[in-house]
Order: C-alpha cells, then structure tokens, then sequence
C-alpha cells in the first residue's frame, strides 16, 4: 500500500465514523412536564432499584441532579436510599448554593430512568419508549433553605439540572468529576445533544378551559389558581430536521449556563436602556429554574416608568393604581361582575407588548433576533376571588428587579415560545409556541418570534455588537488569536512541505549523480579490460 492508497483509507475510514456517529444519536424521545403556574415545570423520574417516582424541577441553571433525602419543608415524596438495593453512599458531602437558598447532603449513586417517554417528537405517538435506566450520581438533601416549598409546590422533590457540565457543582476533591445528568442521557440514550423546551403557561383562558371559574365559592383568600396546572414537553434530542428548521437560533456565548448576549428591550419602540452592557453586565441567561423575568435595576426602573405610562392611558376599569402592582406579591384585580361572566379583557390591554432584542450573529454582517413578549405572559393569573360582593379576577406581575447586575429569561418569558437548547452548538432558538391559550381580545398581540434584522449601532445602543459584552470582547481576541494560530500552523505546513520537497530534490540529485558516477566507473573498467 502507498502512502496516496493509505491517505484515501485514513479519509474514508474517518467519513464512515463521523456518518456512524450522526445516524446513531438521530434519536429523539419527548416526556410529558406539569406544574403549578410561577412554579416551574416537574419531570417525572423513578430512582432506584425499587423505582421510586420523583417529581423534579427541570432547570437550565444548573447541572446536578438533586433529591430530598427526607420529609423537608413537608416534602410528600423524598427519595429513600435504604429501600433500594442498587444505592452507593460515596461518603461525600456537598453544598449547592441558588439564586434563593442553598442545600447540602450526600453524594449517592443509584439507578435513574424517565418513564412514559415517546419515541420521536409528537404527543399523538402512542409508541411507548421502555428506557434502560442508568447509574448516575446524585446529591441527597438533608438540609435546605428556601429551596423546597410544600405549600406553594406540594409535588416538588427535587431538582434536574440541564445545563453544561461545567456548572456542576463538585464535592471538595473529587476525582474524576461528576458527569451532569443531561450528559448521561446523552450517551445511554444515544442522543443529539440538545434538547427542547414547549410551556404552556397559566392564562385566564388556560384556568377557564380546565373549568375552574364556573360557579365555584370564592372568598379574599380562597384564589382558585391553587387547582389549576400548567403542562408542557420536554423533547430530547433532535427533532425532525423540518421542525427544527423553524426555529431562529442566537449564540451561548458562554457554554455552563445557556447565556446570551440582550441588545435591547423596548416598549411601543421606546428603548429601555442607554448603552446595551447595561444588559449584559451579570449574567444574561435562559433560565427555566427561574420563574419570573429579573431585570437589573437601571433597567427596572425604566420597565416601571414605561409599563405605568401605558397603564395610566389605558386602564380604566381595574381596582387599583398600576403603581401598586409593583410591590411585591401585590396584584391587581378586575370586576367582572356574575361569578360565569367571561374575562373582558381590560387588564391585559393595560399592559403593552414588550420586545427583546437578541444579538444573533457577529462578524461583518452582525444580526439581532426580535422576539414579541404579549402581557399575558408576564401578567400570571392568579385566580378569580370575591372581595366585599365583587367578583374580581386577579394578577400579579412577573417582572422582578433582580438583586445583582443579573438579567434572568425565567419561566414567564418563556412560556411565550417553544425553546431550543443546543448544547452541542451552543445555541439557543426560539420559535412561536403552538400551546399557549390566549384569552382573545382587540389589538391584543401574542408573543411571537418577529424575526432577524441587520444590526443598527444607533437602535441598538452600541458602535458594535462586542461592545455589548464583555465576553464578546475576549471572545474577538480569542477568535483573532485561533486565527493567527492557524495561519502559523498552516505556514508552519507550508514550510515543512517546502523543506521536505528540497530534501527530496538533493537527495533525488545526489542518487543521479552517484549513479553516473558509477556508470563512468563500468565504462572504464571495461575499457581497461
């Protein structure tokens, strides 16, 4: 075999294995998710030898899987690990610290497995996948602050972290590190991956078609809220290549949380910052762990101003000021008269449409992706009440001012789309979700994907779109620095086939010349003779 024939063989054998490796992660599986409205969504999982059914919170803000190990906080369900078999104490302990409390307890390894998941991507598929369960290390709560909340999410017992593994938290020493669950399922189910996020969120309508309004005894503090769910999918893996098509993706420019890069937010085409690095800061991330939109305080304020000089020309019909709304736990009511009287609508129409400008690409053609968030998203419906004979339905605000410089896209805003997290690409998409019931009323808008559009450095609040983040920045000098590493390696090349070629050529010369040398020497011993 020459070294042309072995090349060719080298090539082909490396084409067949990136084919193989492709065709065998085309699976894709989707699990059914429920939750309670600003709650989040639960996924349930079975656990342990004896298949002990957990509900867990399905976070894209962290990478550890975490159980209750006991009754805390009046948790109903906690994973027992002495009624199953298959269960290893490491004898380590960990500490987990969240945006709202921190928890701590052992490391245990133990079988995991999702039941009920469908092959592919459509709920009407009735092919049950039965998945082989795996060990996976997780962390087994014994103490928690502010985490699990029985009263408000009855059926929480846990946290699934989807997000990198490099936001995993490790215990002190460990060697090799912890794979995150995501990256698990990965392999054991031989995914793309990636995986997809479709909320449907809690609406007026939504509690109106699962017939919680209807002739039902209410009082101040009897919300029917409490009896109403909210559902949604989680689809793992890659979708069809023609639904995945449909989704308009923006970079993660930092790959342990999905964060990306905001270059405005707005409202009736009022810009709500100065200078973009107000938004970016923090931290900007995707985060379905977190249920309300933060925002950092510049950047609150100028959301209240705006939201409350809309509110102030539309409202007319609601019970109390705008301004109230932005206490804390506050909301704002509206009389509807009879207890089966339809919504009329007026408290979403007080409320404009707010959109979110998203850088989408960089380079010499940098692009922005718009995305329309309705007020039906970040106004939560929180029930139907009765106060002093009136029949009022109620709402609270889900836009926080957050306590750090952080920008956080929690469930409200997503709720609005259908979200693609891509983690081996390190992209985030978006598409306009086909699951959310809007209550229908005038000039009212759903949230939408508007679309891309050519970057502006006037409407979009910066000369460049690295100026926006600082991790653009050193993202560029990176960038410019792999550049120059691969001129150097390919003038490196260059030069190294041009030295080769000159030895060649000496050394080809040389035998030619020896070679004569030798012919002379035969023609004269022969002469001789």
């Amino acid at each position: 075999m020459n070294y042309k024939t072995a090349l060719c063989s080298l090539l082909a054998l490396w084409v067949m294995g990136s084919y193989s490796d492709n065709a065998a992660r085309k699976n894709s599986y989707l699990a059914k998710l429920t939750g309670v409205p600003g709650q989040g969504y639960l996924l349930a999982c079975e656990i342990g030898s004896n298949r002990q059914k957990l509900h867990l919170l399905l976070d894209t803000g962290s990478s550890n899987l975490i159980v209750a190990g006991s009754a805390i906080s009046g948790s109903q369900k906690w994973y027992n690990a002495s009624q199953s078999t298959t269960s290893y104490n490491t004898s380590k302990h960990m500490t987990v610290h969240y945006t709202h409390g921190n928890i701590s307890g052992d490391i245990y390894e133990d079988i995991f497995g999702l039941p009920g998941l469908i092959e592919g991507d459509d709920l009407r598929n009735t092919k049950k996948f039965v998945m082989n369960a795996f060990v996976t290390p997780l962390l087994v709560v014994t103490r928690e602050t502010q985490i699990f909340n029985s009263a408000i999410q009855p059926s929480l017992n846990g946290i699934i972290g989807f997000a990198y593994s490099e936001l995993a938290v490790q215990p002190p020493g460990n060697q090799p590190n912890m794979q995150s669950i995501m990256d698990n399922l990965v392999k054991h189910l031989e995914l793309a991956d990636q995986f997809t996020t479709k909320f449907c969120g809690s609406t007026e309508a939504v509690a109106r078609s699962q017939g919680q309004l209807k002739g039902q005894p209410m009082s101040a503090s009897n919300l029917l809220i409490k009896n109403i769910t909210v559902t949604g999918t989680l689809t793992l893996g890659a979708e069809g290549p023609t639904r995945e098509y449909q989704f308009q993706t923006v970079p993660v420019v930092e790959a342990s949380h999905f964060r990306i890069v905001l270059t405005d937010i707005s409202i009736s085409g009022q810009s709500l910052i100065q200078n973009c690095k107000e938004l970016n800061s923090g931290l900007t991330i995707v985060d379905t762990g977190t249920a309300n939109i933060m925002l950092p305080s510049v950047v609150y304020r100028r959301f209240k101003e705006e939201v409350l000089a809309h509110f102030n020309q539309t409202a007319s019909a609601l019970s109390r000021s705008g301004s109230d709304l932005f206490r804390f736990g506050a909301k704002i009511c509206q009389d509807i008269g009879g207890v089966d009287t339809p919504f009329p609508g007026d408290v979403y129409a007080a409320f404009p449409t707010v959109e979110f400008d998203i850088l989408a690409q960089t380079g010499p053609d940098p692009r922005i992706l718009r995305l329309s968030l309705s007020s039906q998203q970040y106004l939560r419906y929180v029930g139907r009440s009765n106060v002093a004979r009136a029949n009022r339905d109620c709402f609270t605000l889900a836009v926080l001012e957050s306590k750090n410089s952080d920008l956080v896209l929690g469930m409200s805003f997503l709720e609005g789309f259908e979200v693609l997290f891509n983690r081996r690409d390190k992209k985030v998409g978006f598409r306009t979700s086909d699951c959310v019931s809007y209550t229908q009323y005038p000039a009212l808008r759903n949230s939408r994907v508007v679309g891309a559009y050519q970057w502006n450095s006037a409407d979009d609040k910066s000369s460049a779109p690295e100026d926006c983040s600082p991790l653009l920045v050193s993202e560029q000098s990176a960038t410019s620095l792999n550049a120059l590493a691969i001129i150097l390696i390919v003038f490196s090349i260059f030069v190294f086939f041009i030295l080769c070629g000159i030895l060649v050529f000496f050394l080809l010369r040389r035998k030619s010349k020896l070679a004569r040398v030798a012919n002379v020497d035969g023609e004269t011993n022969s002469v001789s003779i």
